[in-house]
Formats: C-alpha cells, structure tokens, sequence
C-alpha cells in the first residue's frame, strides 16, 4: 500500500511473508458430546492420549483492496498460498512450541538462502513491466 514517507516521498510497502501457527492442547483442544447420550460437553481432559500438537505453515500473502480503496495484506482466508507447512507433536506444550520455533527459523533461513540465490543478480532491477 502506498503511504506518505517523509519529505514528501511515498511508500509502498506491505507484509508479504507470515507465520501461522495453531497449537492444540493434550486433549485436541475441542469440546465433544458425551458418548453416553448426557449431552453434556466433554472437554480436553477427557482425552488425555490426544498428545499436544500443532501447524505451522508460511504463507504468502496477496495484497488486497477493501471498499475504500484501502489495501492489506490478506489475513490468510483469500489468495494467500500456503508456501510449505509442517505439522508437530510432543509430550508437552513446551516440547511442541520448541519444534515450532526450531523448524521457523531453519525454513527462515532457508528461504532467504533461495531467495538471495534467485535474485541475486539484480536481474529484475532495470526490467519493465
């Protein structure tokens, strides 16, 4: 989205690259009804053997216009592209939030590696569009 810089420059800039992650709880992190016919809703703890767990992916947002003209980055629900994604188990919500933050920051890593690859001859400094 273009916005005003300082001294009269103009900037565009957006979040193009993001991290969505959802971790579940031992249990599944979800209510259910109870098998029993109580119509009771059964909780996390009824559910012990559903280990900690969670997704993460990176995704690629595409800039958007809402109705005022005004743009933003997609919040994942429109054009967005899920670039690679992972899923995670582990005992405990610290051992699976460790594996998420362990695998963000080698597919971090990794991506800028491909990206100075690609780019890196400046090949797309003086191309018209």
């Amino acid at each position: 989205m273009w916005t005003d810089g300082c001294q009269g420059k103009k900037d565009y800039d957006g979040r193009v690259l993001g991290i969505s992650t959802q971790y579940y709880p031992r249990g599944g992190g979800h209510f259910t009804l109870d098998p029993n016919g109580s119509q009771k809703l059964q909780g996390n703890e009824t559910r012990p053997e559903i280990k900690p767990s969670a997704n993460a992916s990176f995704v690629l947002r595409k800039m958007c216009v809402d109705d005022d003209g005004v743009e933003y980055p997609d919040d994942g629900y429109g054009d967005s592209v899920d670039i690679v994604s992972c899923d995670f188990e582990g005992e405990t919500e610290q051992d699976v939030k460790s594996q998420v933050e362990e695998w963000v920051q080698k597919v971090y890593t990794d991506m800028i590696d491909l990206l100075k690859t690609k780019y890196s001859f400046n090949e797309y400094d003086d191309e018209e569009i």
